[in-house]
């Protein structure tokens, strides 16, 4: 219970605290009055959820009530048989991939922007990436493998070069029988046959999936598919 004086107006308190409390966030105006381009509306709306989203990360609070929550996904597992997509996990990665798409507008918007340690830490180790699997099972009769590398490697190299993102075939079938498989590829030795595409930014990785898919489509239509 807030004591207040005989006669003040009592404060509204809301999920964040005092609803009178102004926000300080720095270059910024605490509140925002009179003549406001929409482009520092923007600005403003980002480093409010950038501080929300951290507050949530620093705090643990990240799951959202159940009515808000997605469908689970069926999990999946490390090579020391540990759930890699726990509810947890997925809402925090969630969080940390809004936050490096906020500041990432942000530094857009204003050069001067200084990011927080956190964004840099989660660039530089978790950069962009995209799962492309391949059909490996419905088109048995279709080297997808030979298809996407092409020879001694040209076809990958060409859509590695074309979009600025690299290419790592991955999961059952990506490595012939008898070859030694690579310890950072163990964790997906079991997964079904795809491609995983890292890159800088996720401008780069959304352009390679589309050339990837581009090279499944075009030989999936020519050939039925088997069940």
């Amino acid at each position: 219970m807030v004591d207040t004086a005989p006669g003040e107006p009592r404060k509204r308190r809301s999920r964040w605290g005092d609803a009178t409390e102004k926000v300080n966030m720095p270059g910024l105006p605490t509140a925002v009055t009179g003549n406001v381009s929409q482009s520092e509306l923007d600005n403003y709306a980002i480093h409010i959820r950038l501080e929300e989203i951290g507050r949530k990360l620093n705090s643990g609070d990240i799951v959202p009530p159940e009515r808000m929550r997605s469908p689970s996904p069926p999990p999946s597992y490390d090579a020391q048989g540990r759930r890699t997509n726990t509810r947890e996990v997925r809402y925090r990665k969630k969080l940390e991939d809004e936050r490096v798409r906020l500041v990432d507008k942000a530094i857009k918007a204003d050069p001067n922007f200084k990011p927080p340690a956190e964004y840099t830490f989660h660039k530089r180790n978790n950069r962009p990436q995209e799962k492309v699997y391949i059909p490996a099972k419905e088109f048995p009769e279709i080297n997808f493998f030979g298809l996407l590398v092409g020879p001694r490697g040209n076809s990958l190299k060409g859509m590695e070069n074309a979009s600025g993102a690299k290419i790592s075939i991955r999961g059952k079938g990506s490595v012939k029988p008898g070859k030694e498989r690579n310890d950072q590829f163990a964790s997906d030795e079991h997964d079904e046959l795809h491609c995983l595409v890292m890159g800088d930014t996720q401008e780069k990785v959304d352009k390679c999936v589309r050339l990837i898919n581009t090279v499944i489509e075009t030989v999936s239509s020519s050939s039925p598919p088997s069940y």
